[in-house]
């Protein structure tokens, strides 16, 4: 059987976490943010942050091409909107992965991290985005980043 990694466990629980808040269940809503965390913690093996953009670049160059060319195959119109979508978060992903190079930390000074719920559009601002520029999810749709 295959083993799930751990940072797909993170996602799952955080997910969770999401969902059960939004149903009014603060308690288990904790519960699965704690084990989020649990989850959640670098590991040198899977080589940090030039793993991450390694395969932000591979989604780039390749992933979204092989799925949007599949989806026209098919003429499905709603896995396009997804792969738009995908390659637009993915490419402000590596800007922001660049700019926390460069920068480091002093990136958070003042700013918090948000993420649309809807896309994963990820934005670094002062306040919740009032809208979100790939998928014009309104602010109740961010999620603050801690």
């Amino acid at each position: 059987m295959e083993q799930i990694p751990k940072s797909v466990l993170s996602a799952i629980f955080s997910n969770l976490s999401k969902a059960a808040e939004k149903q009014d269940h603060p308690d288990e809503s904790k519960i699965f943010e704690k084990l989020s965390g649990e989850y959640w913690k670098p590991d040198p093996a899977n080589g940090g942050l030039d793993a991450l953009k390694a395969g932000i670049e591979i989604d780039l160059s390749d992933n979204y091409a092989g799925v949007s060319s599949m989806a026209d195959d098919l003429l499905d119109s709603g896995t396009q909107r997804c792969v738009k979508w995908g390659n637009k978060v993915s490419s402000i992903q590596r800007s922001l992965l660049s700019r926390y190079a460069s920068k480091g930390e002093a990136i958070f000074e003042d700013k918090n991290l948000y993420v649309c719920e809807a896309c994963g559009f990820i934005a670094l601002s002062e306040d919740f985005p009032e809208l979100c520029p790939i998928c014009k999810a309104p602010a109740s749709r961010f999620s603050r980043v801690k």
